[in-house]
């Protein structure tokens, strides 16, 4: 059987969102292929999948910040700005399908926000003449919720894994050791 990455990912969704277990949704497709050199790209596919009780449990923050960048979106709307709303969007569709493996750019991003209101506090922003301490502290309170959001978020929806060796004898009395991953 040839390795499909997406089929590969829809069954482990499908098997996840059922009910099963990640080690047991791991164990079953990595059996049906069988191939050491297949280990590690099914355990990331299986690892970056978010579990219903996972969601349960931390989806509301991830509801939350979804709602962050649509108010984001439909500000840059309002104020016409259309260039400007090509990263909230792609953010907005990051978050809303909860595909935690990227979110490393929303911290990304909550960096360059961060030095972005630095740069404008230090040298003036010629566009920001009203409020200029309000739109720098806005700037700089949303750098640093891109920043936690994009490093916490990943740790508490989808967990990383370890593997484990795990020794047993067999019928023969032989000592044999398995690899066993525990997410």
């Amino acid at each position: 059987m040839e390795f499909d990455r997406q089929r590969v990912t829809e069954t482990a969704r499908r098997e996840i969102m059922a009910g099963k277990s990640k080690e047991e949704v791991f164990r079953d497709i990595y059996a049906s292929f069988n191939d050491p050199r297949l280990h590690e790209p099914i355990a990331r596919i299986v690892q970056y999948i978010p579990e219903p009780a996972r969601i349960r449990k931390y989806g509301i923050i991830n509801t939350i910040f979804m709602f962050l960048l649509a108010a984001i979106c439909i500000a840059l709307i309002i104020r016409s700005q259309y260039t400007g709303m090509v990263i909230p969007a792609i953010l907005l569709y990051l978050v809303s399908t909860r595909q935690t493996r990227y979110y490393q750019w929303i911290t990304f991003v909550g960096g360059l926000l961060l030095i972005i209101s630095l740069t404008m506090a230090i040298t003036g922003w010629p566009e920001v003449k009203e409020n200029p301490l309000l739109t720098l502290g806005l700037a700089t309170l949303t750098g640093v919720l891109f920043i936690l959001f994009g490093i916490l978020m990943p740790r508490l929806l989808t967990p990383g894994y370890r593997a484990v060796e795990e020794t047993t004898t067999d019928s023969d009395g032989r000592t044999v050791t398995h690899k066993k991953l525990i997410f």
